[in-house]
Order: C-alpha cells, then sequence, then structure tokens
C-alpha cells in the first residue's frame, strides 16, 4: 500500500494529466479550422509556385511561419478556457464521486482518501473529430504538390533582353573606340550615356515605332561623326606628306596653303561630336606648320603618321566607309593651284580622252509615223478615215452649214449622235460610250 506521500504525488500527477488532457481538447477546437484553412489556401499557393519555378525552401519557410502564427493564435483564444491544478482535481472529484475529499485533502483538512484500482483521465478524445480536418488537409496539400502543371514563362524576367540592332551596333563601336583610343574619353561617356537613356524605357516599348527610329538616329548621327572624323584624319595625314615633300620653303605660297588646309582639318577633329584624342592632337599640333613638320625627326614623323593611319583605316571600317576612295577624293583635294602662266594648273582634264570635238548633232532628222490605229486614242481616230463614204451614208454624214455657220439646228444631245458623225466613227463611239 502506497505511503501518504505517494499518494499524495499520485493524485496531483492525474489532476495535471486531467487540466493538461482538457487544455489540448480547447486548443484543438480552436487550431483545427485555421490548419484546415491554411493547407487549402497553401494547396493552391504551391500550384502558383510551382508553375512560376519558386525555390521550394522559400515556400517551405512561409508555410512554417505561417502555421507556428495560427498556432499562438489558437493558444491565445484559447486560453481562458485552460484549466489549473485544481480545476483537475474538481474534474477527478466529480468523476470519481469523491464529494470534495480532493479539495479538503489538498488543503491539509482530511488525508488524501485511498486510490482506486483503475484512476484514469475523465476525459475520452473523440479521434475521428480530430484525425479528419488532418487528413483532408494533407490531401489538398498533396493534390498541391503532385497535380500536373504547365511552367508559365512569359513573366519571367531575362537578365539580358534582345536589343534593337542599333543599340548593339552603337554598344560595339563604344567598346572598340574605349580599346582603340582614338576619341576623345569624355564623347565617348556622352555616347554611352544617351545610350543608357534609351535602355532605361520599360523592356516591352523598345521595339516600339519611337524607340527604334530614335535609335537609328543617334547610330545614323553617331556614323556621320566617325565618318567626318576618318576623313579630316586622311585628309591630315595627306597634307602632312605634301608639306614634307613641299621643300625648305616655309613661307611660300604651296606652304602656306597646305598650312591653313592642315589648321582646318585639326579643327575639324578637335571640335567636331566626336573628337580626336588629346594625345594624338597634341603630337598633330606640334606638326602644324611647315617649318615644324620639315624639323622634326624622321622616325617620330613615321610613328605619328603610322599611327593616324591606322585609325583612320579603323574609323572607316567602322564607320562603313570605304577608304581607297576617300584617299583618292583627298589627294586630289589636297593639290594646290599653280603660280600662273601658260602652263599654269595640273595639266590636262582627265575627262578628255581625244583631241578631237565629240558629235553632239544627229546628222539627220526623219519622222516618224504610225499606221496601226488599233491602239489609238479616240482623238487621234475622229478625223482619220481609210476609204471614201458611201453614197447612202454621204447625207447622213454631210450636212449643209447655215447662214450661221452651224452644223444643224440641233436636238440636244442627239446632234452628236445624228448629224455630225459617220457610221464608223459613231460605232468607235459606241464602244467607249453606252
Amino acid at each position: 500500500m502506497p505511503s501518504a506521500i505517494d499518494t499524495e504525488r499520485i493524485w496531483k500527477r492525474n489532476a495535471r494529466r486531467t487540466a493538461w488532457a482538457a487544455n489540448c481538447f480547447w486548443w484543438l477546437q480552436r487550431f483545427l479550422p485555421f490548419f484546415l484553412g491554411l493547407n487549402l489556401a497553401s494547396a493552391v499557393a504551391v500550384i502558383y509556385a510551382r508553375q512560376q519555378e519558386w525555390p521550394q525552401d522559400r515556400i517551405v519557410a512561409i508555410y512554417a511561419a505561417v502555421l507556428v502564427v495560427l498556432a499562438l493564435i489558437a493558444l491565445g483564444l484559447a486560453w481562458r478556457r485552460f484549466l489549473s491544478q485544481r480545476d483537475g482535481m474538481l474534474r477527478l472529484e466529480q468523476h470519481l464521486g469523491l464529494k470534495s475529499a480532493l479539495s479538503a485533502a489538498s488543503e491539509g483538512a482530511i488525508a488524501w482518501p485511498p486510490l482506486p484500482e483503475q484512476l484514469s483521465v475523465p476525459y475520452q478524445f473523440r479521434w475521428g473529430n480530430i484525425t479528419t480536418p488532418i487528413a483532408v488537409s494533407a490531401t489538398l496539400l498533396l493534390i498541391g504538390c503532385l497535380i500536373p502543371v504547365e511552367t508559365v514563362r512569359a513573366d519571367v524576367v531575362i537578365d539580358n533582353p534582345k536589343q534593337p540592332m542599333a543599340w548593339e551596333e552603337l554598344e560595339a563601336w563604344v567598346e572598340e573606340l574605349t580599346e582603340d583610343e582614338v576619341v576623345e574619353e569624355t564623347a565617348l561617356k556622352e555616347l554611352e550615356k544617351k545610350l543608357d537613356e534609351l535602355r532605361q524605357q520599360p523592356t516591352e516599348t523598345w521595339f516600339t515605332q519611337s524607340s527604334l527610329e530614335a535609335g537609328d538616329s543617334l547610330r545614323d548621327q553617331t556614323q556621320q561623326d566617325l565618318q567626318k572624323l576618318a576623313q579630316d584624319m586622311m585628309k591630315t595625314s595627306a597634307l602632312l606628306d605634301a608639306m614634307r615633300q613641299a621643300g625648305d620653303e616655309p613661307f611660300s605660297q604651296e606652304a602656306m596653303a597646305l598650312e591653313g588646309a592642315l589648321q582646318k582639318a585639326l579643327e575639324g577633329m578637335q571640335l567636331g561630336t566626336t573628337p580626336l584624342s588629346s594625345e594624338m592632337m597634341e603630337q598633330l599640333k606640334k606638326m602644324g606648320n611647315s617649318q615644324s613638320c620639315q624639323n622634326i625627326d624622321l622616325s617620330k614623323y613615321k610613328l605619328v603618321k603610322g599611327t593616324l593611319d591606322e585609325n583612320a583605316q579603323k574609323l572607316c571600317k567602322l564607320a562603313k566607309l570605304n577608304p581607297d576612295a576617300l584617299e583618292d577624293m583627298i589627294l586630289m583635294a589636297c593639290q594646290m593651284p599653280g603660280n600662273g602662266g601658260i602652263d599654269r594648273g595640273p595639266g590636262a582634264a582627265p575627262l578628255t580622252a581625244s583631241p578631237f570635238e565629240s558629235r553632239v548633232t544627229p546628222a539627220s532628222v526623219e519622222g516618224v509615223s504610225n499606221e496601226d490605229m488599233r491602239n489609238a486614242a479616240l482623238g487621234q481616230t475622229l478625223a482619220i478615215q481609210d476609204r471614201a463614204p458611201d453614197e447612202n451614208e454621204a447625207g447622213e454624214a454631210f450636212i449643209i452649214k447655215t447662214s450661221q455657220g452651224s452644223d444643224s439646228l440641233g436636238q440636244g444631245g442627239d446632234v452628236v449622235w445624228k448629224n455630225q458623225l459617220s457610221p464608223e466613227e459613231r460605232k468607235l463611239l459606241e464602244n467607249y460610250f453606252q
């Protein structure tokens, strides 16, 4: 037989178990509806997340966080119905018919009553009411995870969307010019800024008419600027060669003309929208006059001119400009006028291939006639008759004019058909007018 201390401990333990069982019931009563609704919403969310190809670990983390929040909410709603240890003793007294014996014993008024042979919790759970919502929730969640879905790829954000062709060309030009260091860096940054302004538009408006026109306009303007720079560079190269070969007379008329043309070309390369790099401009300015161009070291001159020609060829290729045709045009432009006299000028005109005068007038004039009137216009056939009129038709075809000069008295529009036209003319008109 257990001692009094063991009897007290057993009674209090069973009182706590009774209170815990009642508290679990109240909490499940509040939590299970939340759990069922959460799994129903989660099944729909899982289907949508699978369509969008969202990461699974993120979905599990969100589900767990919402589950904990709902459990805490259910705990707060059921808290006011929770039982304490004293309430558990009252339930045991009521269940075992002890008539407040446990309450009095806990206060020390009487001894603890003896333990019954079978001491159990006075509550019995209806497991069907608990397992049914859990099973339905698990089934819904399983359906959401296993049902076949079609992945939606239209809303997937593309990291590097396809750009218009003009933008790609501009981007390639900027990269190549930056690598070659031909154009001033500030001009390239300004071009990149304009290109970035076009890229900042929404992706779905990149291929609209206004956006494409803006990109094409920027591309065409940049191409024209690069072509102008290439022309000035090749012209500068030709002028430097001409000044180098002009001789030792820096103040001659030819030298002064070459210096003026060179200064104009240097200004064009420096003040353009895509100016030449400052380092190259400084080297060219040191050879800006005839005397300095003659006195510069030959190796240094070849190095500067070789770099200038190489960069000009790169620009011609980049700006889609034919360097051979441009070189011929520049060489003709760099030819200076003569000094006057009967032998002035560069020589005979290149277009004169023969010393004899070309005949520009025809030897004879011959008229051209067409006797086939099948495809002739109406106005060309009214006055043409290929045979004499019949005697029966003569009276109808020709009439005597009156003294007033009219062909007939006329009957409105009928006079055209009856009195003025021959039968063949009338038949021809009927082919055109019904």
